[in-house]
């Protein structure tokens, strides 16, 4: 059996990528947010999916600002899905 390792993806890649990637999370999270968007049925699914996504892209800056923006993002994407939740 091969070992997975955890890092593959936006976190295994080179800062500049990762930075980028928390950018287009936010910006993704900014049109979401907007009044118009209110209308998408599924939006705080998706909001919460961009706000986690957020989180683990902060986390792998291995930073201790990082650090605290990942908290902050996973705990508003846990708040925005809990009323959600069976």
């Amino acid at each position: 059996m091969s070992r997975v390792d955890v890092r593959d993806g936006v976190e295994s890649q080179e800062p500049p990528a990762t930075a980028e990637a928390a950018a287009a999370f936010a910006d993704a999270i900014t049109v979401l947010e907007r009044d118009a968007a209110t209308a998408l049925p599924d939006r705080p699914y998706v909001l919460g999916v961009v706000w986690m996504n957020l989180a683990n892209a902060r986390a792998s800056e291995w930073t201790a600002d990082a650090d605290e923006a990942a908290r902050v993002a996973a705990h508003r994407a846990l708040a925005i899905v809990a009323p959600f939740e069976r």
